[in-house]
């Protein structure tokens, strides 16, 4: 009897420590679980931190800069690369791609889902900084989706319809997946030299390549330019979200995203968020569920996508580039300025030459008789006549110069509140935040 009772004790004892041993190896794994793939992103922001290259830019804030790195994101298994150690914008990424995906190049239809990434490059500033005078303000040009749908078409304004016009290149990538999967030459490129001077903004993600192995569908991506405190994070779910929604229409499954950078950026403004950042332990990434079968590109929706178990650190707000959008109207006013001078200056001389052609009649006799081509004609003046058309023309040029005068102290004016603008804003610009 208290042999069995010693078995029954010990067979307790083993089942209590296997059950401990469990707890003990999840409570572990969880505890030791490193997000690599997030720590690599990390590790690039450390060193762009710590060994980048001090350049100026255009946006007058200046960058640490490295040139070349990548990266490599797992898309399977419903793993989706959606940083943790701060909250992406996911919806503004959904509804961007699908504008996209559209061809469309309106910037206020984002704005009319209140995702508004692209208001400051469609603004009529920037546009008109860029030398788009005739675009409406919101047309960005022949940016990212025209070039994917239409690829080679000319581009008159973001009203016109190209349906069916161009090159289309992402259904041709999807041919090309479907019907030759080995090739090498399933490419989409945003960048075309010929549209370059059209676009409110050249593309920074501009050469992409889709790969097909052992089932599975992979997309690398080269990015000639990438903000890495703000634009990267968006980039990757991207291109993530592109492969794997051409993955599920052409029946694939996922299975990398590789991210190839040249100039790999951080602003100074950027430098003490990222900081805080850097202070976060990746979390796992979430998953992505398509929620109904689409066979067609052109067919997803916003709401076609569930994200699950997206458990990140509060957002992290970084200071934007408004400080360039605030000098880019500073030169357009300077522009101004410079047009105007140079018509006051057109005025002037017009005053000049009929003020002394007005002090040569009066050298004149009333007898005599003055000759005027208007056109081919002979017209036959008398000095009475003739002074008092150049005294009323006089009169005229007189007004246009008060009013020029008036015109040129504003923009002056203008001048010197846009630069107390800009002051304060180098100044203060750690305080300005944006999402």
């Amino acid at each position: 009897l208290s042999y069995s009772i010693c078995i029954i004790k010990l067979v307790e004892i083993n089942e209590m420590t296997e059950v401990i041993h469990k707890l003990d190896s999840n409570s572990t794994s969880q505890h030791d679980y490193v997000n690599q793939e997030e720590l690599n992103y990390l590790n690039q922001l450390k060193d762009i931190i710590d060994h980048g290259v001090r350049k100026n830019d255009r946006t007058g804030i200046g960058t640490l800069s490295t040139f070349g790195t990548q990266s490599r994101y797992c898309l399977r298994d419903d793993i989706f690369p959606l940083l943790t150690t701060k909250r992406v914008f996911w919806r503004g990424v959904v509804e961007e791609l699908l504008w996209f995906i559209s061809g469309n190049t309106n910037a206020k239809k984002l704005s009319e889902k209140n995702v508004n990434i692209w208001d400051g490059n469609s603004s009529r500033e920037f546009l008109d900084s860029r030398g788009l005078y005739n675009y409406e303000e919101g047309d960005l040009g022949p940016v990212y989706g025209f070039q994917w749908r239409h690829f080679g078409y000319p581009y008159t304004s973001m009203t016109a319809d190209y349906a069916g016009k161009g090159y289309d290149q992402l259904q041709q990538c999807i041919k090309m997946i479907r019907e030759e999967p080995e090739s090498r030459r399933i490419i989409m490129t945003a960048w075309n030299p010929c549209d370059l001077e059209k676009v409110a903004l050249p593309p920074c993600h501009c050469f992409v390549q889709f790969y097909v192995a052992d089932g599975e569908l992979s997309c690398q991506m080269y990015q000639r330019s990438a903000d890495m405190g703000l634009g990267v994070p968006f980039n990757i779910a991207s291109y993530s979200l592109l492969t794997r929604m051409i993955a599920h229409i052409t029946s694939l499954k996922p299975g990398f995203f590789i991210h190839t950078i040249g100039d790999a950026h951080i602003y100074l403004t950027h430098v003490d968020a990222l900081k805080v950042q850097l202070e976060r332990k990746p979390r796992p990434f979430p998953k992505l569920k398509i929620l109904r079968n689409v066979e067609n590109i052109d067919d997803f929706r916003a709401e076609d996508f569930e994200l699950i178990d997206y458990k990140p650190y509060p957002k992290i707000s970084m200071p934007m580039a408004r400080l360039e959008l605030e000098i880019l109207k500073l030169q357009n006013i300077q522009n101004d300025i410079k047009k105007q001078a140079r018509v006051r200056q057109q005025v002037e001389t017009q005053y000049t030459e009929n003020h002394f052609a007005l002090e040569e009649l009066n050298l004149l006799t009333d007898q005599t008789v003055i000759y005027k081509m208007i056109g081919p004609v002979l017209v036959k003046h008398s000095l009475a006549e003739a002074k008092s058309t150049i005294t009323k023309r006089l009169e005229f040029i007189d007004q246009e110069k008060k009013r020029l005068d008036d015109a040129l102290e504003n923009t002056k004016n203008e001048i010197l509140t846009q630069k107390d603008k800009i002051n304060s804003l180098q100044s203060k610009l750690s305080g300005t935040t944006a999402d």
